[in-house]
């Protein structure tokens, strides 16, 4: 575990400083930067002490930096830090050169391996050259790569394919911090991370074919499940699969490469040294590893899958075809292999996943395959699940050639697969199942025919009307519907029309019969106002609910004045539901069945037509809505109030508030109401005046609305409300609005203003008294000088209400001169607020000390003598989350009249502090444990020191 934390430490550490050392490494004339004294020491000191291979023999590298592109300038300290790790531990000899004559057959006959340090950009020209490379691999020698080793050989595909891949640009750059998830955990090469994705500072290159984890075995990669790897810009949709470190095997020789190298600082990292020096010793031929390219593991773990198993070779393979989706040959390729393993003794998970995959990527070559498991109750199902998604014809062919020898579910299956392709050729085999004995089959027959829904399968299903009973009759109408849909679509109105009438007879079930009307109507929109009025005037109850609820249907360009005349002919019910249907329809015909409805003898429906009158009416329904709503019963008002608020119209506005000055006290009290809660501002000057009104309740609602419409420009107008209210509920009601108002000021130091200067001539105690109060909601800082004056009144209302005033201060800032009145005053009432103001400040959120608020906690408690503000204490208590708080609140469980707080006191901090002190909060909730009588809070506690050991 140190070892670990020590790896990933050194990947973060040196972050800090990568940025700096990218950037000046790219600066003209850096290209040859060597590296430094110090940084020589700092690869000394990272580099590994020992090989983690003995060599089996004095083994040779060939480190070749040539560049015909671009040039690193981390080659020398790539060099230099396999230099310094050969030396340290005996694993190699390093030769360096950038001399192309070092391919000589002759030359590398003295080497175990070659090693591209950033080589960018090779040709090898010289075909003697390539051929002697590719020998040298062949005949069991090795080849690594570092960092740029993949931008080489885009003139020869044998070099391109020996290595893995290509260079297909880098959206992570080097200024960026990635994250790398390790592949393959368990692999010797990836020992040193210890099963642990980490995050490093490095450019990280997109590679493109020939990569494939068809021939590699991916040991690094980028997490494409993290953020900010996902983010970076020029990022495309493909970009799944972004290998950083692979092994292969090159006919009797071995390959490792690494993307990683770019930064200098990745030299002097530990993990990525050792990293380095494990994939050389593979390609020297000393670490024994697995080179199985990962398609092959994956393919070979999906083969013994079990359902609860890791997924990670199920999302491995989704990776690969996504990849291969635009490779035809890959795609086939991996395809051939998908089939292979059908056809193996894989387990029956392993299998449907496949088939699933196949069900996306799965070609006509696949059909044979899958044609094979059809028969197979075991795997039919898996297969018509690809089978059904590939296109063609040969996939139905398929499922035909395996109907007539299948049984039971599995033919059920296919059946359900034809009518899923909607395969014409098998209806006359359909036809005949619908007949068959086994109910299942003959079912499913019918649906596949409704879904196929061509002429034959319709004429099969109208035959079959007159033949079947029960529920297969039942399945046979609605599939006979969806034949009627599918001539809709095809424009074929008549025939369907035919048939939603035939299936509209009275004998039909109701489900049907409905969905046949709505047939109807869809089949025929310049007849839906006909179909259904005819419906209406049958007098069919049922069928009236359903006709009524296709109106929305009916196209709005259309005259419903036929429908609307019906209304005094239905049902109590139907005109309420007609009501609500008509509501959305911008039609004068409407409105008016909507006025008249207002006139019923019954209540339900007259609440539904002022309901409908929200969305129907305008300003001509003021008068009526605003007449209810000041006379109506409970819930005719309820309703009324709601739709004035909604009324609509460019006038409405204007009539609600040109109403107010001569209505009756009831009616003006409901205009008011209605002006503030539409928040008609310029209502503004009219509530100011009507504020005065002779009526209380009128007055009421105007100082209510003037709350939500008058701005800070009428701040003094409102306060004199305040200052002339006659009684102690309206002047509450004038404090809210002058808070409200106040503020709206944008400067919160200019909120108060308005109300100081009101307050300075006032004399009555009331309403000085209410003013404080104000100011103390308010909450502007330039108030607290006026009401800390207050406190020292020789009033003593003046002084409660000042200290009311402080108590419900936004912020914790007159804590003090709460805690002064609590130590001083004489007054046990002031004290007794004054506690409660301070207990209640001391509870804000701040950015005090926890230390000092739990000191202002125990000051309250020692000065309060009533149990209900020692109870205050320990519920604010409950919010400091430190060891000394839950020391505090168990001193109080002895407490008899203390102890439920206590113990809720001790549940809430011991959240707070059980992740840091899992010793002090275990100890503190087992006092819990020892007094409660609370059996549910002992459960909750004994679970929680459970999951804290």
């Amino acid at each position: 575990m140190k070892y670990r934390s020590k790896v990933n430490n050194i990947i973060l550490v040196t972050i800090a400083v990568a940025s700096a050392v990218a950037f000046f490494g790219m600066l003209p004339g850096c290209s040859q930067t060597v590296p430094s004294e110090k940084e020589v020491g700092q690869i000394e000191e990272a580099a590994p002490a020992e090989a983690t291979a003995v060599p089996a023999k004095a083994r040779k590298l060939l480190v070749f930096t040539r560049h015909e592109a671009y040039e690193h300038s981390s080659i020398p300290y790539v060099t230099k830090a396999l230099e310094i790790m050969g030396q340290k531990t005996g694993a190699y000899e390093v030769v360096v050169s950038e001399d192309m004559s070092s391919f000589t057959s002759e030359n590398l006959t003295q080497f175990d391996a070659v090693l591209f340090n950033n080589t960018t950009h090779l040709k090898f020209e010289d075909p003697v050259l390539r051929q002697s490379l590719l020998d040298f691999v062949k005949g069991g020698k090795g080849v690594a790569g570092i960092h740029a080793a993949t931008d080489n050989f885009y003139t020869w595909p044998e070099g391109a394919a020996m290595i893995g891949g290509q260079f297909d640009g880098h959206p992570w750059t080097d200024g960026g911090t990635w994250a790398v998830k390790i592949d393959d955990p368990d692999h010797p090469l990836t020992a040193v991370f210890q099963g642990e994705g980490f995050k490093i500072n490095d450019e990280i290159y997109r590679i493109e074919a020939p990569y494939s984890r068809e021939n590699v075995r991916v040991l690094l990669g980028l997490d494409m499940a993290d953020t900010t790897n996902l983010n970076v810009k020029d990022i495309r949709p493909s970009d799944k699969d972004m290998a950083i470190s692979w092994i292969r095997n090159y006919g009797q020789g071995r390959v490792f490469y690494s993307s990683l190298g770019h930064n200098h600082h990745l030299f002097w990292n530990p993990a990525v040294l050792r990293h380095y020096l494990d994939g050389i010793q593979f390609a020297l031929g000393d670490l024994a590893a697995d080179a199985t390219p990962s398609l092959d593991i994956a393919l070979a773990r999906i083969a013994s899958y079990e359902y609860g198993q890791s997924r990670e070779p199920l999302t491995e393979l989704g990776i690969v075809l996504q990849s291969a989706y635009d490779e035809p040959e890959a795609l086939g390729r991996i395809q051939q292999r998908l089939l292979e393993l059908l056809q193996s003794e894989a387990t029956s998970a392993g299998k449907q996943f496949v088939c699933r995959q196949l069900s996306i990527f799965g070609t006509e070559k696949a059909i044979p395959v899958l044609a094979g498991m059809l028969a197979d109750a075991t795997t039919s199902d898996m297969a018509r699940y690809a089978l059904e998604r590939i296109p063609g014809s040969t996939a139905d062919g398929a499922f035909r050639e395996a109907l007539p020898k299948a049984r039971g579910k599995v033919k059920v299956g296919l059946i359900n697969s034809l009518g899923q392709r909607r395969d014409r050729q098998s209806v006359a085999a359909l036809r005949r199942l619908i007949q068959d004995n086994n109910s299942a089959i003959a079912m499913a027959a019918v649906a596949a025919l409704g879904r196929i829904a061509d002429p034959q399968a319709t004429e099969a299903l109208a035959e079959a009307r007159g033949k079947t009973t029960g529920k297969l009759r039942q399945l046979v109408q609605d599939s006979y519907l969806k034949c009627a849909d599918q001539l809709v679509v095809q424009g074929e109105q008549e025939r369907a029309r035919t048939i939603y009438q035939q299936l509209y007879a009275s004998s039909e079930p109701l489900p049907i019969r409905t969905a046949a009307l709505r047939g109807l109507i869809l089949a025929d929109a310049g007849k839906a106002v006909e179909e259904i009025v005819n419906v209406l005037r049958d007098g069919d109850t049922a069928m009236e609910a359903v006709a009524i609820g296709l109106v929305w249907e009916i196209p709005k360009s259309q005259n419903i004045t036929d429908l609307t005349g019906e209304f005094g002919n239905l049902s109590i019910a139907g005109q309420v539901q007609l009501l609500a249907a008509l509501a959305d329809r911008d039609d004068p015909a409407c409105l008016d069945a909507a006025l008249t409805a207002t006139k019923s003898d019954n209540a339900d429906v007259r609440i539904a037509a002022f309901k409908a009158l929200a969305a129907l009416g305008d300003d001509s329904t003021v008068s009526l809505l605003v007449q209810v709503a000041a006379s109506g019963s409970d819930a005719e008002r309820e309703t009324a109030r709601a739709s004035l608020n909604r009324l609509r119209g460019p006038e409405t506005n204007t009539a609600i508030v040109a109403g107010i000055p001569q209505a009756d006290p009831k009616v003006k009290a409901e205009l008011i109401r209605s002006a503030g809660e539409r928040r008609i501002s310029s209502a503004v000057g009219t509530l100011l005046e009507t504020a005065k009104d002779p009526d209380p309740d009128v007055r009421v609602e105007s100082i209510k609305a003037l709350r939500f419409i008058a701005g800070p420009d009428e701040l003094p107008a409102l306060i004199d409300l305040l200052i002339q209210a006659p009684d102690d509920a309206e002047r509450q009601e004038a404090e809210k609005t002058v808070v409200a108002v106040a503020h709206k000021i944008p400067r919160k130091d200019r909120q108060s203003r308005a109300v100081l200067t009101a307050l300075r001539p006032v004399k009555d105690a009331v309403v000085r008294g209410s003013l404080l109060q104000t100011l103390g909601k308010i909450g502007d800082s330039k108030a607290l000088p006026t009401l800390r004056k207050a406190l020292k009144d020789s009033d003593a209302e003046i002084k409660l209400a000042a200290i009311r005033a402080l108590s419900d201060w936004p912020t914790a800032e007159p804590l003090a001169d709460l805690l002064t009145v609590v130590r001083t005053s004489d007054d046990e009432v002031h004290r007794v607020l004054a506690l409660r103001g301070h207990i209640r400040l001391t509870g804000l959120e701040s950015d005090r000390p926890a230390d000092e608020t739990l000191k202002l906690y125990q000051e309250a408690m020692e000065l309060a003598s009533a149990t209900s503000e020692k109870k205050m204490v320990l519920s604010g208590l409950g919010n400091v989350g430190t060891v000394a708080a839950l020391e505090v609140a168990t001193g109080y469980l002895d407490d008899s009249e203390l102890q439920q707080e206590a113990e809720m006191a001790v549940g809430r901090i011991a959240l707070l502090t059980a992740s840091d002190y899992p010793e002090e909060t275990v100890e503190a909730l087992e006092k819990v444990l020892q007094v409660t009588e609370n059996d549910q809070l002992r459960g909750q506690i004994q679970q929680f020191i459970d999951q804290i050991k």
